[in-house]
Formats: C-alpha cells, sequence, structure tokens
C-alpha cells in the first residue's frame, strides 16, 4: 500500500467489477473483508462521499477474487 496513488474517482468505471468463478478466490478473505470493515467505519464518520463505492464493493465479501481485492486498494 505505500505505492498507492490518489484517483480522482473512487470507482474505476472502466473496471466492472463481477461475482467471482468458483476456484478463482482470494485464498484468506478475511483479509478483504478486514479491508471493506475498515472503509465502513471511515465512511460512517468521516467520508460519506465514499459510501456507494464502499457499499458495491462489501457485496463481493462472501468470495472476493483478486480484481476485487485490487479495486478495494
Amino acid at each position: 500500500m505505500s505505492d498507492s496513488r490518489p484517483v480522482t474517482t473512487p470507482p474505476d468505471p472502466n473496471m466492472p467489477l463481477q461475482k467471482a468463478e468458483p476456484g478463482t478466490e482470494i485464498e484468506d478473505i478475511s483479509i478483504y473483508q478486514s479491508i471493506i470493515g475498515s472503509l465502513m467505519y471511515a465512511v460512517t464518520g468521516t467520508r460519506p462521499d465514499l459510501a456507494h463505492t464502499v457499499t458495491l464493493l462489501s457485496q463481493f465479501s462472501s468470495r472476493p477474487n483478486e480484481e476485487q481485492l485490487q479495486a478495494v486498494k
């Protein structure tokens, strides 16, 4: 995350996210769920502008793949 750069729009419109196919999920989904939980906390108190994006990404919490993990980061 130390090489991350800010973006002008939170969701990348060129990256359509789809449900993960069986066998393409990331190994440790708790990492994804932890990031989503932290973002939800931040959205609730300080960043309501990100609420739609975080809600969209939280839909993939049960079976995230690498593409969704990159979108969260």
